[in-house]
Order: C-alpha cells, then sequence, then structure tokens
C-alpha cells in the first residue's frame, strides 16, 4: 500500500521550487532592493554584492531541498512500517476473516479462519456460497446473523465489497465474531423460561356420577397419581385449585417433548379404569407469548385455549404460540351433558338481549341446511313473542332447503330478507343471532356480522382457529347433535307457551334427524328430549320425511358416486362427485353418508368442484376423527361429520391433498 494511501502527503517537484516561506520572501525582496541602490551608486560593487545574494539563495534553497528529501523519506518509511503492523495484525488476528468479491468467490482468508471456520482445512472451495453452506447475500440482509461450525457458535458482520482502487475489484469482508458462550447462556435461559398450562378434567359430573364413595375416592386418586406422575417426569408440578381443575407449571426445555409425545397424558387419563362407567378424559390449553412473557398473560392464554379445547367437546390439548394453534388428541366424542344449567342459563341471556333490542336479525351459514334454517326459524320465533321485529337473512337458497323453504312461505311470507334489505335496518341497537356457525367467514353475510355491535352466537360445532369473537353471547355445545336441538332447549326455557307453528316445530326437528341420520349417530339423551319437546308443539314426522326426500337426479348421481367409490387403507372410502349442477353439494353431503353404509367402512370422503371451488365432505362413526383431518385442510365440523373448501386446486390435487393429511392423521395414531 503506498504511503499516500495512509494519508501522508508526497511533495512533487514543483511543488518543492514553488513553495518558499512567506518571511524569506521578503527578506530576498530586500536585499535585491539593496543591491539595486548599491549598483545605482557604483555598478561594479552592486554587481558583486548581487551575484553573492544569488549564490547564497541558492545554496540555502538546495539545503532547504534535502531536508525536505529526508522528511519525505522518513515519513515513507513509516508509512510502510504502519503498512507491515496492519498486515500482521491482520494475518494473526484471534478472529475469522474472510475476503470475496462480487461473484462471492474467496480472494483471502487469514489464517484464524482456517483454523476455527474450515478446522484447519487449507485446501478450501474456491466459493463462499459452497463453503459456508449459504449465500453471503443472507449475510448482508440483515448485517448480522448466526454461523454454526464445528460446535461453535459465531455472529457474522458482512461489510459490503467496495472497489479496490488499484485493481478495480469489490471486495467485502464477513468477520466471525464468536459468540459461542453467549448462546450457551442465552439457551439456558430460555430452557429455564417457565410455562402455565390449565387442564380440566372434561365430564367431571358425568364421571363421578351414581359411583359409590369408595370408588369415587380411588378414582379421583388414580387421576391425580397419573398426573402428578407425568408432571413429574418433565421436572415439573401440577396444582389442584378446583375439584376438575388443575395448574401444570413446567420448564420450555420440556415444551418439544410434550409436543412430540402428543401429550400422551391425554391417553393415559383415557385408559384408567375403576369402576367407572365412562373413560375419564381431560383437556388441556397451553398459551405461548414471546412479547408478553409475564406468569399472568401465560395464565390467561392457557385458560383462552382451555375453552377452545372444551368447545372442541374436550379429550385434548390446544397449544396457542403466538396466535398459532396446535391440536392434539380428540380421539374420542364429547360426553353429554346431562345437566340443562347452561341452558337455561343462556336462555335467560338470550332473553334479556332480545327485549333489550330493537330489531332481531338471525342467519347461519352460507349454502343453508336444513339444521341451520331450522334453527334460524326458531330464533326468529323467539324474537317474535317479545314483539320485536324479527327476520331471517337468506341470500340465497339452494336444493338442500328448497322444500323447506317452500314450506315456510306458504305460512308466512314475512320470515326472510335479503343482506340488502338487512342492512337498511340495522340500527345501533340491533341484535344479531348467528346460528349452526363459529366461524365470521363462512357466515350467510360477514357485512352484516360486521354492521352489527350486538351479536350472540349460537352453534353445535367444533371452535375453530378463526371464531366470531365479537359475540357478547357465545353458546357452543360440541356435545350436542345439532343446533336446532340447542334452539329447542332454549325455546323450552324461554317460554314453555311459545306458540311454535307446526312448520316451525317439523323444521326444528327436521334439523335434528338431518344432523343426526334418523337418530343413529350422535344421539344422546337430550336429542330425544328436545324431539319429545317438538313432537308435543305439532311436529310433524311424515312433513320432516317429505323435506328430507331426495329426487331421482340426486339418487341417480350417489349411485354413481358410491359405485366408483375407491377404498383406502381398508376402511376408508372415497368418491368424487363429477356433477355440476345446483344440487351438487347436496349430492356431496348425501354420498358421504350413504358410503358409511358399506360394511367394514369407518371414514368417508365425497371431492366435488363447483365453479372455482372444491368441496370436502366427510363422515365417520367416530373411530376415526373427520374434523380433525379435514381441519387441518382448512375446514372444520365435528368428529363425525365435517367439511371443506379449497381454491384454485383441482379435484386431483384436492384428492391427493386429502390422502396425505390422511396418512399423516393415521400415522401419528390419532
Amino acid at each position: 500500500m503506498s504511503a499516500s494511501k495512509r494519508g501522508v502527503t508526497m511533495n512533487t517537484t514543483k511543488d518543492k521550487w514553488g513553495k518558499i516561506p512567506s518571511t524569506k520572501k521578503w527578506t530576498l525582496a530586500v536585499l535585491v532592493l539593496a543591491s539595486l541602490v548599491i549598483a545605482y551608486y557604483n555598478p561594479f560593487v552592486g554587481l558583486l554584492f548581487f551575484a553573492g545574494l544569488s549564490a547564497i539563495s541558492i545554496f540555502e534553497r538546495q539545503q532547504e531541498i534535502k531536508r525536505q528529501g529526508q522528511l519525505d523519506v522518513q515519513m515513507e518509511e513509516l508509512a510502510l512500517g504502519l503498512d507491515a503492523i496492519t498486515r500482521e495484525a491482520v494475518l494473526h488476528m484471534p478472529i475469522p476473516l474472510l475476503a470475496f468479491d462480487e461473484k462471492e468467490k474467496i480472494i483471502w482468508n487469514n489464517p484464524c479462519f482456517e483454523e476455527v471456520i474450515s478446522d484447519g482445512n487449507k485446501d478450501l472451495k474456491p466459493y463462499a456460497r459452497d463453503l459456508l453452506g449459504i449465500s453471503i447475500s443472507k449475510f448482508q440482509e440483515e448485517k448480522e446473523q448466526i454461523y454454526e461450525a464445528n460446535g461453535r457458535t459465531f455472529d457474522v458482520v458482512a461489510f459490503e465489497p467496495k472497489e479496490n482502487a488499484s485493481s478495480g475489484r469489490k471486495i467485502g469482508i464477513l468477520a466471525f465474531l464468536e459468540s459461542t458462550e453467549t448462546e450457551i447462556l442465552k439457551n439456558e435461559l430460555s430452557n429455564k423460561k417457565a410455562y402455565i398450562a390449565c387442564i380440566q378434567i372434561d365430564n367431571h359430573q358425568e364421571l363421578f356420577e351414581d359411583l359409590p364413595s369408595e370408588v369415587k375416592s380411588i378414582l379421583k386418586a388414580e387421576i391425580d397419581t397419573e398426573l402428578n406422575g407425568w408432571a413429574k417426569e418433565k421436572e415439573s408440578f401440577i396444582l389442584q385449585y378446583d375439584p376438575n381443575r388443575y395448574i401444570f407449571v413446567f420448564y420450555h426445555e420440556y415444551l418439544e417433548k410434550i409436543e412430540s409425545e402428543k401429550f400422551d397424558v391425554l391417553d393415559r387419563i383415557r385408559e384408567i379404569q375403576k369402576g367407572n362407567k365412562i373413560p375419564p378424559t381431560i383437556s388441556i390449553g397451553l398459551g405461548i407469548s414471546e412479547q408478553d412473557t409475564t406468569l399472568i398473560r401465560q395464565y390467561e392464554m392457557s385458560k383462552t385455549a382451555l375453552d377452545i379445547a372444551l368447545a372442541r367437546g374436550g379429550d385434548q390439548a390446544v397449544v396457542n404460540k403466538q396466535g398459532k394453534v396446535s391440536y392434539y388428541g380428540g380421539k374420542t366424542q364429547a360426553v353429554e351433558k346431562r345437566t340443562k344449567v347452561k341452558a337455561r342459563v343462556k336462555a335467560h341471556g338470550i332473553k334479556e338481549l332480545i327485549e333489550q333490542s330493537d330489531k332481531v336479525l338471525v342467519m347461519g351459514h352460507r349454502n343453508p341446511d336444513v339444521d341451520s334454517l331450522g334453527a334460524a326459524i326458531g330464533m326468529r320465533r323467539c324474537a317474535s313473542i317479545y314483539d320485536k321485529t324479527s327476520y331471517v337473512v337468506l341470500e340465497n337458497k339452494n336444493p338442500s332447503i328448497d322444500i323447506l323453504y317452500q314450506m315456510l312461505l306458504k305460512e308466512e311470507k314475512d320470515y326472510f330478507i335479503t343482506e340488502d334489505e338487512a342492512k337498511k335496518i340495522i340500527g345501533e341497537n340491533t341484535l344479531l343471532i348467528v346460528v349452526d356457525v363459529n366461524r365470521p367467514s363462512i357466515v350467510e353475510s360477514p357485512e352484516i356480522l360486521k354492521m352489527c355491535e350486538k351479536v350472540v352466537v349460537i352453534d353445535h360445532h367444533v371452535r375453530s382457529e378463526e371464531y366470531i369473537e365479537k359475540g357478547i353471547l357465545t353458546y357452543i355445545e360440541s356435545y350436542a347433535s345439532s343446533t336446532s336441538e340447542m334452539v329447542s332447549e332454549i325455546i323450552e326455557y324461554l317460554d314453555e307457551k311459545v306458540p311454535l307453528s307446526t312448520i316451525e316445530a317439523t323444521a326444528l326437528l327436521a334439523g335434528i334427524y338431518m344432523d343426526t341420520k334418523s337418530f343413529s349417530i350422535k344421539t344422546g339423551v337430550r336429542t330425544f328430549e328436545a324431539a319429545s319437546f317438538l313432537k308435543r308443539k305439532g311436529a310433524d314426522t311424515a312433513l320432516v320425511k317429505e323435506i328430507l326426500r331426495d329426487d331421482r337426479e340426486v339418487l341417480m348421481e350417489k349411485s354413481k358416486a358410491v359405485e366408483n367409490a375407491e377404498i383406502f387403507n381398508e376402511n376408508i372410502a372415497i368418491a368424487t362427485v363429477e356433477y355440476k349442477g345446483k344440487k351438487g353439494k347436496l349430492i356431496v353431503a348425501q354420498t358421504a353418508d350413504e358410503l358409511l353404509n358399506i360394511q367394514n367402512i369407518d371414514a368417508s370422503f365425497v371431492i366435488a368442484k363447483f365453479q372455482k371451488e372444491v368441496f370436502i365432505s366427510g363422515r365417520s362413526f367416530g373411530e376415526i376423527n373427520v374434523q380433525r383431518i379435514l381441519e387441518e385442510m382448512g375446514g372444520g365440523g365435528h368428529m363425525t361429520m365435517a367439511g371443506a373448501q379449497l381454491e384454485e386446486v383441482s379435484v386431483a390435487e384436492a384428492k391427493e391433498q386429502l390422502l396425505e393429511t390422511i396418512k399423516r392423521y393415521l400415522k401419528e395414531g390419532a
């Protein structure tokens, strides 16, 4: 490196002769003037004086040039010395350094780089991306990144390539600053971060009901022993604060293990048999926040996660990491709650909200089925008995509800209004009741949902990650057979004398019939009690049969799909529907039901494409959780009945995705 580049200025020959100190200039001028005066009086003496003066001046200037030359040599030697010191320091610096050009080709590295990063290997690969396994641009994007080599950790600082003045090449530098001890300390601190999970026995009342005292004690002790044993394996502890509620505190270092084991404590508890008539199940909620790590915030998030697990039917763990929700378990169907206290409390709350409102709007989900429409009609009747202006919002009917829709119009033409008509009458005190759906994206009108400040949600579907958060009253019971069953109980507790018409009572009963497949699946004591109540209100089973009856076209298309169905894993039927007409979605759902009638089939899936969306309908008897499978594909529903909608995919692609999801489900042994 030249001295000029080190900040030392070298004078040129022109500079040497052209720069004379100003004091000497004045002295020379005075002497020249004196010689001129002397020459005026005596030319010979003046000439001698001027010649001597010139000789002295030349000699003095030569001496000055000589001294400046010596100074320049000294400065050059100093610059060269500094350059050598710098080179020596860089070569022996205890920090790995790597120089590269604009093509990321390695052009130089110091010995420390060879020793630390390449483990003493001098035969380095020519390009940095091949040697480091990552493009240098990745380092440059964030200026500093973590790099690991030979069990050590480094913070890599990238200096952007700068053009070299002598060669014209752009040269950049990577500096590897070791942070191994810091990372070890950070990991140790992270592993000791405490998390709080909430645990609840799902079916506590039903589990211990009618058991002898000694059996109750043994069963409770066995559950506690299993929970405490599980916690001890994780060097953690469980604290019971209520007969059926616990707090589980553990370290971060065990989180991955707990998740990899898929919360196997769920299986341990379920397998307990100490004279109990039904298997005990628990639900677990775990919330994790990286922004707010206070224990209070962790507990609040875990409590919310537990609520989701319970709303999904229990017997599962829900983990919420920064808004990303994961589900584990869910192998058993929700146990029907024999007590109706909750239904009574919710009915009273709904009554108060109706009485405090000016108008009431009721809506279900897009492409409503008989359960959705029946429940909507029932809640509309509840509002009308309190003299409130009330309507069911229905934008587009479909073949699955055609018969019921026409029956309702014959009785009363003011049941329904469109989305645009509803928007015109919405005010600050309008109450919106959403039935048979808890996901805002698939309600009949998302716009109306946004416009209404007072919202009630009544649904029997498992609560998903996406749910209606603005509900001032939410009533979700995944154990219920149908939303029509839930609404029937609400009507019963509002007023036994609610004047249901025959067609309204029949619509509710038809909803129960449809979702239970004529009382064959997901049917409990309360299901029959609701049906009995509706029968007393005048429900007509012959009309139910008429409402649910298929036409010839639907039967033929179902037969084709069943005939061409494929059997996967010996117990799962998968069929596709080619039909593109208006009744396609109805055919998809009913074909899924029909496939379950085949011997040895535990679950069925039917796929069809309508316009730009592919629809998948899943059914099972409970051994296979179709809700878990289709939820992974963006859908939802129940353990025995679920659906999903996919966009921008073909039927073949959707089928491939479904098969891969089923394989993962079966591999996990869920």
